[in-house]
């Protein structure tokens, strides 16, 4: 497997440093110093978190960078995954507002793309590549998560089109979003049959969204309802019926987004520089396995752009990214919170990561289905026992 960049993909991020050097610095976030995940920031911090991402979209669409991956025709900036992965790698060098355009750009429009008609695609793609307005996704429920077959939220056929109820959960950005992807219940068929995804206006009556205040005090996710909310019969993404397939669409979009990066082991080092309990083996062990998973990580990040090279779809890559990136970061934040000691309960960027931390073994897709797909994807385990659906 040769990882070293070929001479078209030198020149393409070249080309893309270059265009970066010029632009990314006037759209950097201000270095606070805090280890977030998930987001943690104020209302007034998310607020111009949001409207700084938006500038930033807009910014590279003018300049023909956004939607690398997306074909022209759509509005995208044509090119392919292995150049989008190019881009984001060289875009990650600056402390640049991703975080809210994450789901959209790297789970939504990719979808749109694929399964969006024509009007679709100048509704609702054109404006998201532009940087006018956000999305969200609206899979996971309260009795679904990792089991996105098991969803409930239902989608009745109506005159003029269907009547959706339900609710929806961990929703990131829903309280920005101009309008949702919803995955609902059409019809009373097994698990993953049965299955319609829909584009729907958020501010339309029956649709409420309420926040949900995270460990850190922040409000990155929310719980969406849908109280009889009515959308159009164009409001379908693909065929009626054909929703596990567009979902997953989406799930495999999710895995070239996944960018797998932990917390550096440097500034965790540097922190070690100045404790008194660096000379603890656990501390110091614990380091060393912060330091590998960084290295393991880096790896997976080229596997990954070595398949799309070659047209492959990622294969397990993905889950041991996932697996690895929690732990990680976990880790490097367990890790500085036994140097701190005592002083680890006062207020500290690392507590903040801790926290964050936690959540991550279950967003995305929890550990112990990351562990399942491994086992019996790349160890061919025999598979868990499924529940039984009545």
């Amino acid at each position: 497997m040769d990882f070293a960049d070929s001479p078209a993909d030198i020149a393409y991020r070249e080309q893309a440093a270059k265009w970066l050097a010029a632009n990314a610095p006037a759209f950097e976030e201000p270095d606070t110093g805090r280890l977030s995940v998930f987001g943690a920031r104020t209302t007034g911090e998310s607020v111009r978190h949001v409207e700084q991402a938006l500038a930033w979209q807009a910014r590279k669409y003018a300049d023909g960078w956004a939607g690398i991956g997306i074909p022209e025709e759509y509005g995208g900036a044509g090119g392919d995954v292995p150049q989008k992965l190019l881009f984001t790698e060289e875009e990650g060098r600056y402390r640049l507002p991703l975080d809210a355009q994450s789901v959209t750009m790297g789970m939504i429009v990719p979808t749109l793309s694929l399964w969006g008609t024509a009007e679709q695609r100048d509704r609702y793609l054109t404006p998201l590549l532009a940087g006018k307005q956000l999305s969200c996704q609206l899979f996971s429920e309260p009795d679904a998560g990792s089991d996105l077959a098991a969803i409930r939220t239902t989608a009745r056929r109506t005159a003029d089109g269907w009547r959706i109820n339900g609710q929806k959960i961990w929703t990131s950005y829903a309280q920005y979003a101009s309008f949702g992807y919803l995955l609902a219940r059409s019809e009373d068929a097994p698990r993953h049959r049965g299955l319609t995804a829909f584009l729907v206006d958020l501010k339309q009556p029956g649709v409420t969204v309420r926040p949900l205040k995270q460990a850190t005090g922040a409000h990155t996710f929310n719980e969406v309802f849908f109280d009889d909310a009515e959308v159009a019969a164009d409001a379908v993404l693909g065929e009626p019926g054909q929703g596990w397939e567009v979902a997953m669409t989406t799930l495999m979009a999710e895995r070239y987004s996944l960018e797998p990066d932990i917390v550096g082991a440097q500034p965790l080092l540097e922190m070690l520089r100045t404790s008194t309990h660096v000379t603890d083996p656990t501390i110091r062990r614990q380091f060393a396995d912060v330091y590998t998973i960084q290295h393991i990580l880096g790896i997976l990040k080229l596997r990954l752009r070595t398949a799309a090279n070659e047209g492959r779809p990622p294969g397990a890559e993905g889950s041991i990214t996932k697996l690895l990136s929690t732990e990680g970061q976990y880790l490097a934040a367990d890790t500085a919170l036994r140097a701190l000691g005592p002083d680890g309960v006062l207020e500290n960027p690392w507590t903040e990561l801790l926290t964050g931390a936690l959540g991550l073994r279950i967003g995305g897709g929890t550990d112990e289905i990351m562990k399942n797909v491994i086992a019996e994807r790349v160890l061919g385990l025999p598979r868990e026992p499924r529940v039984r659906q009545q």
